[in-house]
């Protein structure tokens, strides 16, 4: 009998080993260091310097963590900083629905070649109200860049560093008021 609990015991260990390895392997190649965000940056970088004829005149820069890779972005794509405007844009909720408030104003891109920047894509919502927005100023081209998209949005960057799953908690976020409400908690 007392091998029995020992054989039993040992194959628990081993189960609980694995499966506690392989969260933290799943927990340690998610998380978001500046050192993380610096590789999606120089990636995001050598995809467009791949892009034959595209290099963006300005970088409009979506939300405070699309200032953060467009600031990174505007001063490492060229031998010279390509100029960064920051627009912000909240949530409101009308109906459960979700109405995208933009906060800007007016942007000097007539006929300029524009990259717009945003620090993570869900759904594409956010993007495409942007992308709106911005072609109200008819800017020649419009391409977008982003650190990480969640594979399940309507639309997508055309350059993106990383795929990710569920909520991501950045460098930048020092303290928790810093979290924003999320696109659930909002609705209710």
């Amino acid at each position: 009998m007392e091998i029995l609990y020992l054989f039993i015991g040992v194959v628990s260990g081993i189960a609980a080993t694995i499966f506690l390895h392989d969260r933290l392997i799943l927990v340690f190649q998610q998380r978001n260091t500046w050192k993380r965000i610096t590789k999606g940056a120089k990636v995001i970088i050598e995809n467009i310097l791949k892009d034959d004829g595209y290099t963006p005149e300005i970088i409009i820069a979506g939300g405070r963590a699309g200032a953060i890779l467009g600031g990174i972005l505007s001063g490492n794509l060229q031998a010279k900083k390509i100029p960064l405007l920051c627009i912000d844009f909240s949530y409101e909720w009308h109906e459960n629905r979700r109405k995208i408030i933009i906060h800007g104003g007016d942007l000097p891109i007539e006929n300029k070649k524009v990259l717009l920047v945003v620090g993570e894509v869900h759904t594409g919502e956010t993007l495409r109200e942007l992308i709106n927005t911005v072609n109200m100023y008819k800017p020649l081209e419009i391409k977008t860049a982003s650190l990480f998209e969640s594979g399940a949005e309507h639309l997508k960057p055309d350059y993106c560093s990383f795929k990710i799953t569920g909520k991501q908690k950045m460098p930048w976020h020092l303290y928790e008021k810093y979290e924003k409400k999320s696109f659930f908690s909002l609705r209710q």
